[in-house]
């Protein structure tokens, strides 16, 4: 009793899935293997039930389960395959895998891969030689399609997951348990009654593969439930009402005495008419419709056609003349125009010849203020009277405005016409109903594509103006490049011309401050050497200019030589120390008693280390200090000047060592500044393949430095 209820539930369950399915859109290749994977279900669990009987046909019933056991697992691998697409494109090696399950199904109807089954008080089942390849099959099958699922889950995300991940959880349980108590159980413990639950299996497969085409936005579940539930109860009241007493009457009349099983399984045939009531009522009204009627067209697929034509155009003008030649082909008309109040799109459709203009000026000023959406002149004189002329062409029967209703404000967008139909029959309310609903998806889609032709048009008038100041800014780009150019080249030759009278003044000063010239008081050689000292200021300003010039050509060079930083740093220090003592600044530098010599360009390292020093003086208050630290580690040496300055702020940080640019508390300090220390000291250590220490906090004051590598700049040995 367990096996026939489970059997008839399974049928139903599966039917009335396979049927809503199949009935919402049969042309897609989901829903056609979905449908025939239930036909093959169907027919392999009545194999299935009666395999279980102690009959003569028992062997064949076993053996047809297992050939459309082999039918469907290679329909359910093609249905994982192409679960996402429209179209059936079949490699070699998936024709191959085709023609051999149908050679494994025809090998499971022979002896070769089940002989026999013996029932009695033991059961037994007689396995062929060839029952591997059977199960074979069904093994690589299961992993390939396993596989496929698995690696479509990790390439897609969202709702194509879930479909994905649905039909992996319905498969391998589902198959596994299925081979487990059809087969397996069976076969070890001798007992048939494991193969009752099977169907239920099956079922779960077919649930989740439901559940998968649900989430893949294939109807509302809420709606098709309810049908589903509805039709569910329309085949009980037929077969309570109809199936069940007709066979109840046959069997009495015929004296057929039909078993319980062949009683339901008849009943539910019976039922097959009324299932298939709605498609032959369909194909007959076209058959009769096209024979009776030669304006005769399915309206379903008319609206179908229809909005696959809107979607698929992108341009009013395309749109406006391919849904002109659709409504005349289909309604039978002789001709549709359409009359667009935008003047751009106006000027590229073809002008109305079956109406004159006075009567478009007409229709233009009484269509936006009517309410009507469709002007039916066959069935409706009024508006012909006194307001049209009498050129207006008899050949048309109807006018539809295109108004627009959004947020209770109405939009005019024009008009079209239809003419007669060729058949001489007025327009029915069946067709007026159509031409309704397809004004509704004309207006919707006419607006959109003007609001569309609108932004590009924008589009286009706004790359016009950027190309024009695209234009205009290279032009002016290139002036500020050629006044750029003329400014290095001033700066170039102002600069050699500075360096031959400097050279002189610090000559000669050095020369007075030896006593070359005599002998000079105390107070004369201070005043000469904070001369001699502006003069080196002047002569490392000039350089920079010039450095600066240089990096713009590409002239910029590095003359190493062997310099002992510890002693280079001292000797800067102590040309700084009288200007630290004017400006109360302490000056502490502990000069290592031995360092390593490098190979540098001496006269570039000291300007960065006289740049690094001056400014921690002259960006230190009165009182403050400035600490010289050089260090050397196993691969690197290290110079640093750490002050308890003013500091830089954090946003204007990021900018510190760009040309000419300089900290907004810097030039309030320090307005003769200009800009260009910070800027050629990153560019000197970058060329010497070295890197800037930078760590500052406004207010606390700021660390200076840079790091060399001591492999890059080594002196080579002798």
């Amino acid at each position: 009793m367990f096996a026939l209820v489970s059997f008839i539930v399974s049928i139903v369950i599966m039917l009335v899935a396979a049927a809503v399915v199949f009935i919402k859109d049969y042309k897609r290749k989901i829903n056609q293997f979905y449908f025939l994977n239930t036909a093959l279900i169907i027919i392999l669990n009545y194999f299935n039930y009666l395999s279980l009987k102690p009959v003569a046909m028992s062997i064949i019933y076993i053996r047809a389960v297992l050939a459309l056991s082999t039918l469907i697992i290679g329909i359910f691998y093609l249905t994982s395959y192409f679960f996402d697409k429209e179209k059936i494109k079949l490699s070699l090696l998936q024709i191959v895998y085709l023609i051999a399950t149908f050679f494994v199904a025809l090998l499971d109807l022979t002896d070769k891969v089940f002989k026999s089954v013996h029932y009695g008080k033991i059961f037994h089942l007689h396995l062929g030689p060839l029952v591997a390849i059977f199960l074979l099959h069904a093994a690589i099958t299961l992993i390939i399609t396993s596989l496929i699922l698995i690696q479509r889950i990790k390439k897609t995300r969202g709702r194509a997951r879930q479909q994905y991940q649905y039909l992996l959880i319905g498969l391998v349980p589902a198959f596994l348990s299925s081979a487990l108590t059809s087969f397996i159980l069976p076969y070890y413990f001798h007992n048939p009654s494991f193969i009752v639950i099977t169907p239920i299996y099956i079922e779960l497969v077919y649930a989740m593969i439901g559940l998968s085409i649900i989430f893949n936005g294939l109807f509302d579940l809420r709606f098709y439930l309810y049908n589903a539930v509805i039709n569910l109860l329309i085949v009980i009241i037929a077969d309570v009402l109809l199936s069940i007493p007709f066979l109840l009457l046959i069997d009495w009349f015929f004296k057929l005495n039909l078993a319980l099983h062949q009683f339901m399984i008849a009943s539910l045939i019976l039922l097959i008419p009324i299932f298939l009531y709605p498609f032959i009522i369909k194909i007959f009204r076209k058959a009769t419709g096209q024979f009776f009627f030669n304006d005769y067209y399915d309206s379903e697929e008319f609206m179908a056609g229809f909005n696959n034509l809107i979607i698929s155009n992108f341009d009013v003008h395309s749109l406006v003349r391919r849904a002109s030649d659709y409504i005349k082909d289909n309604l039978k008309i002789d001709f549709i125009e359409f009359y667009i109040e935008d003047e751009i799109v106006r000027q590229n459709l073809k002008k109305i010849k079956q109406i004159s203009q006075r009567d478009i000026d007409f229709l233009n000023k009484y269509l936006p203020h009517t309410k009507e959406t469709l002007i039916n002149l066959e069935a409706d004189e009024r508006i012909m009277t006194g307001n049209l002329h009498n050129n207006f062409n008899d050949k048309i029967s109807l006018v539809i405005p295109l108004n627009s209703y959004f947020d209770g404000h109405k939009e005019y967008l024009g008009f079209y016409i239809f003419s007669n139909k060729k058949s001489n029959q007025t327009y029915n309310s069946r067709d007026l109903r159509v031409i309704n609903s397809i004004t509704d998806v004309l207006i919707v889609a006419i607006q959109n594509l003007l609001h569309y032709e609108e932004i590009k048009n924008l589009n286009l008038n706004l790359q016009d103006k950027i190309n024009a100041a695209t234009s205009d800014l290279r032009r002016s780009n290139e002036k500020l490049r050629q006044l750029d150019e003329s400014k290095d080249d001033f700066i170039s030759m102002a600069s050699h011309q500075l360096r031959t009278p400097l050279t002189s003044v610090k000559g000669y000063l050095s020369m007075v401050l030896e006593g070359d010239a005599g002998k000079i008081t105390n107070m004369q050689k201070n005043m000469l050497n904070q001369a001699f000292f502006s003069a080196q200021k002047m002569v490392y300003l000039v350089a920079d200019l010039l450095n600066v010039s240089r990096i713009k050509t590409g002239k910029f060079m590095i003359e190493p030589t062997r310099v002992n930083l510890a002693v280079l740093v001292d000797q800067e220090m102590k040309q700084l120390i009288d200007t630290a003592d004017a400006r109360g600044i302490k000056l502490i530098y502990d000069r290592p008693e031995t360092f390593p010599e490098l190979m540098l360009d001496e006269t570039k390292i000291r300007q960065v280390i006289m740049n690094f020093i001056d400014n921690a003086i002259y960006y230190t208050l009165s009182g403050g200090t400035a600490r010289i630290i050089i260090s050397e580690s196993d691969k690197t040496v290290e110079f640093k000047v750490k002050d308890n300055g003013i500091g830089v702020t954090k946003s204007e940080q990021p900018h510190l060592f760009t040309k000419f640019y300089r900290a907004s508390n810097a030039r309030k300090v320090r307005p003769d500044g200009t800009g260009l220390g910070l800027y050629m000291a990153k560019k000197v250590i970058m060329a010497e393949e070295g890197s800037i220490i930078f760590e500052s906090a406004e207010g606390k004051g700021s660390t200076f430095g840079f790091i060399l590598s001591k492999s890059k700049l080594a002196v080579p040995k002798k």
